[in-house]
């Protein structure tokens, strides 16, 4: 069932409504993998491949979504709900570089290099597909019966094993260094919030004090005092804005944009050195991933 739903996705991404689009598509992928020839080894797979860049990856000039998006908007009001969940579930997939902890029957559990997530993900072919500390680019559906990949995969030799985990490192260093410095940045909010907030019941309690006043001189002493507890509070709140806007540039761009991005074009790079690997056997595999 999962083939067939991506293979109606796909028929749609190729239609009349994105015909324009996946032209420029494959000359966007060739510029990032380099041609595909028909005589490859992994031709079948490498079209895969760019198929599913296609529908799950790569944002429609016109809509800026990904034509998966694009497919589920246009058919979901014809939808029961059980199918709708079911589409909604390739929104969510999970594109990464997997290690096989272990093939089982009927399943395998791998984790996902990037995130140190592990999934078990169902494929009655499991025993076959899989080797123990595999490294393989795959994407996982998360149904709500299970996870699934999708039956594209791009395994890379174990000895890479070393460079490529490596390679993950640096960009796995780069997030740690970010969600550092949003925890740096949400607990100096938590503090200025909390000196905010002193500053608030601070001047609440001089209105009520204000009000229960019978002299007026002691009303003007009391005012005053008001007056600088808001002017210290506006001073605070001032502070507010820049912090937000550091936390949400890196939670947006840095962690929603630019992470993902080093992890697809590592992946992509991957993707190259093992069609160089495959078209050239007798150069060392150290010539190829470094």
């Amino acid at each position: 069932m999962l083939q067939d739903s991506v293979e109606k996705v796909i028929e749609f991404a190729a239609g009349p409504y994105c015909a324009d689009e996946i032209k420029d598509a494959k000359a966007e992928y060739s510029e990032i993998l380099g041609n595909i020839f028909s005589d490859d080894e992994s031709f079948d797979s490498r079209m895969a491949s760019f198929l599913e860049w296609y529908v799950f990856d790569r944002n429609l000039k016109a809509t800026g979504t990904p034509p998966i998006s694009v497919y589920i908007k246009h058919h979901l009001q014809d939808w029961p709900e059980e199918t709708q969940s079911y589409f909604r579930s390739f929104e969510k997939n999970v594109h990464g570089l997997f290690l096989v902890k272990k093939p089982m029957k009927g399943s395998v559990l791998a984790i996902n290099l990037f995130d140190k997530i592990k999934y078990k993900v169902e494929d009655p072919q499991s025993e076959m597909i899989f080797r123990k500390n595999d490294i393989f680019e795959g994407r996982a559906i998360p149904f709500s019966d299970g996870n699934r990949f999708t039956g594209t995969y791009c395994f890379h030799p174990q000895q890479t094993s070393k460079f490529i985990k490596n390679q993950i490192e640096k960009i796995v260093k780069e997030r740690e260094a970010w969600e550092t410095q949003i925890k740096r940045l949400n607990s100096d909010l938590n503090k200025l919030d909390s000196k905010i907030t002193k500053f608030t019941v601070k001047s609440e309690r001089l209105s009520n004090k204000i009000e229960s006043a019978k002299s007026e001189a002691k009303k003007s002493v009391l005012e005053n005092e008001r007056k600088e507890v808001e002017s210290e509070k506006i001073d605070l709140e001032v502070l507010r804005p820049p912090l937000r806007d550091e936390l949400d540039n890196i939670e947006t761009k840095k962690l929603g944009i630019e992470i993902p991005l080093l992890q697809k074009k590592l992946m992509h790079q991957l993707s190259f050195m093992n069609l160089r690997w495959e078209r050239s056997r007798q150069i060392d595999l150290k010539d190829i991933y470094k």
